[in-house]
């Protein structure tokens, strides 16, 4: 028969779970490992410390050409849109979802937040994120290291974890100043906790960070503490509630009913590549790192035959000059006399030596190494789709590349979307608990919003992230079908068109663009189909707006196209004259 647990029951618990699970957890954190090695270039060093030490960071080039791609959708001013069946919840909803917006522009910086997010994606094959709150009772997002998450390793994916171990470092103030999460302590009953020396949960020191950094403080000294997020049977009736267990050096901190309203475990999870029935997801280095490592090989063994080639060494036939004449030749002195007959080629006495020639076939490698990065990758130099040299510079050849590219960058922003769609339906059951009286700005002006008026749950969400490939493909889908329409004016309803208008507004992220064709719409409506001068006046000068603002689009990717195809053509002619002009099929 199970007993209720005690204290020292619960730490024994949390600390043996610990140490189980992390054995599986430091084996995954080896391939994170890898990846960041490859993705900072730090590979072998050569056996001859005279030979070349070069690293191509192809995996940091993907990475960053990614990255404006991944972060721009979530810079949105409105990033989700909720949706009910039920009416009487629909202004309750509507006031939830400008808070969420509101908060996600306002109470944090979702440019750091989604740029760290894409960086832990693609090169730790993971990226966490944890939900919390701060001292105003706004909801919070922090992007955690892979080291700092310890997930139940029996696991097969996110949905079905039993619990979550959290490590993070708090210093003694912080403890003694949140009684409320950390438990009631005094300074006394602390001295037990000790700052780690090293950690096999922290990430690895870099530029301007040390661990082990003393501030010679004891209120600011830091100390190891681990958070358990689950389920665990501490009454012995076999059934296992919502529990929260804090720890730190063998002390038991914390212990009881999980505080987090509607959720027990506050993490959400990207991945960059997916594995069947895993927590983790695959790194980046683990599709192309052999890759990497191959181009290195290549470009070390090219430096090294050119640094150790004669190049500039003259070699001098024996006897063809005295010791004076010698010496002006190491002087690079303009005459020099050699010893040869009147009529004799200076070569017959002097030859310069030249740099080794290396088949072409070694830059083709080079070149094709490339190629099948960017084909596995979907990013290439240029950050566009598959490398442009295998397709026509045409518009049908750019299309193809644009739509490829799209298709893998769509694929990582719905990993990063769904992460943070998990955040905020956390913040939006965290609003209903705390929120009080609230004034929020929105594009539209500022709302106010009392605590009771919010929705926590029984509403769908959708994530408003569309990448910036997609947003033009859409936008230009829309104007062929308005423009497919214009002809059918007299057979089809105005409001068909005002909708399709309020789409290319929406892609556009013109809020206001979109009321006024919103109320046109209503007032449509309320007289059963038929537009007023007034409201077709009105029409006319929103799709002017949206024409512009369409053909400042097009123009501009036009100009980027342009850019890509002189880009292309010069990296071309350099690839060519480096094979000394020869005909080279790429």
């Amino acid at each position: 028969m199970n007993k209720k647990m005690n204290d020292t029951g619960i730490l024994q618990y949390l600390e043996a779970t610990l140490s189980e699970s992390s054995s599986f957890h430091v084996e995954a954190l080896g391939a994170v490992q890898t990846s960041r090695d490859a993705y900072n270039g730090e590979l072998t060093s050569p056996a001859d410390p005279n030979w070349s030490s070069i690293v191509v960071k192809d995996i940091k080039r993907i990475v960053n050409g990614a990255i404006p791609s991944l972060v721009e959708p979530f810079m949105t001013d409105t990033i989700v849109s909720l949706e009910t069946n039920k009416t009487q919840m629909v202004d309750g909803l509507k006031k939830s979802e400008a808070l969420l917006n509101y908060q996600w522009q306002n109470t944090g910086d979702p440019m750091a937040t989604a740029e760290l997010a894409a960086i832990n994606q693609m090169v730790d094959g993971t990226a966490w994120a944890m939900t919390g709150w701060d001292a105003k009772g706004h909801p919070t997002i922090n992007i955690v290291p892979f080291e700092s998450v310890i997930p139940d390793p029996s696991a097969y994916d996110v949905n079905d974890m039993k619990f979550i171990i959290y490590r993070r470092k708090v210093t003694i103030s912080d403890i003694l100043k949140n009684p409320k999460w950390f438990g009631k302590h005094s300074l006394e009953s602390l001295n037990v906790l000790s700052a780690p020396s090293t950690s096999e949960y922290d990430p690895a020191p870099t530029l301007g960070r040390e661990d082990s950094y003393d501030p010679g403080n004891r209120a600011l000294e830091e100390v190891e503490v681990f958070e358990y997020y689950g389920y665990l049977d501490t009454t012995g009736d076999g059934i296992a509630t919502p529990f929260l267990g804090i720890w730190s050096n063998g002390k038991l901190l914390r212990s009881g009913e999980n505080p987090y309203p509607g959720f027990v475990i506050p993490f959400d999870r990207a991945v960059y590549s997916r594995k069947p029935f895993s927590v983790y997801g695959e790194t980046i280095e683990e599709l192309v790192g052999d890759y990497q490592k191959l181009r290195t090989s290549i470009t070390r063994g090219i430096i090294d035959n050119m640094a150790n080639s004669n190049n500039g060494t003259r070699f001098v036939k024996k006897n063809a000059l005295d010791s004076v004449n010698f010496q002006r030749l190491l002087d690079n002195e303009r005459v020099v006399e050699l010893n040869i007959g009147k009529d004799a080629p200076v070569r017959n006495a002097i030859e310069y030596g030249t740099f080794n020639p290396l088949p072409a076939d070694v830059y083709k490698m080079l070149e094709d190494t490339m190629k099948e990065e960017e084909n596995i990758t979907g990013i290439t130099r240029y950050s566009v789709g598959s490398d442009s040299r295998s397709l026509n510079q045409t518009a049908t050849g750019i299309g193809i590349i644009t739509d490829m590219s799209q298709r893998r960058l769509t694929y990582l922003t719905a990993q990063l979307a769904v992460m943070f769609k998990g955040v905020i339906l956390k913040w939006a059951k965290l609003n209903a608990a705390i929120i009080t009286d609230v004034t929020v700005k929105t594009p539209r002006g500022y709302v106010q919003i009392a605590g009771p008026e919010l929705v926590g749950d029984e509403f769908g969400i959708t994530m408003n992230t569309p990448t910036a490939g997609l947003k033009q493909k859409k936008q230009s889908e829309l104007t062929a079908m308005i423009q497919s329409l214009a002809p059918m004016t007299g057979l089809i309803g105005p409001e068909i068109l005002l909708g399709l208008l309020m789409e290319m507004a929406d892609l556009a992220d013109m809020p206001k663009l979109r009321d006024e064709l919103y109320r046109i719409t209503t007032e449509v409506e309320q007289n059963k189909g038929q537009m007023s001068e007034e409201q077709q006046l009105a029409l006319q000068k929103v799709q002017v707006e949206l024409g512009k603002t369409q053909s400042e689009t097009m123009e501009n990717v036009a100009s980027a196209k342009k850019s890509q195809a002189d880009a292309d053509k010069a990296n071309m002619e350099t690839l060519i004259a480096s094979f000394g002009g020869a005909d080279v099929n790429l």
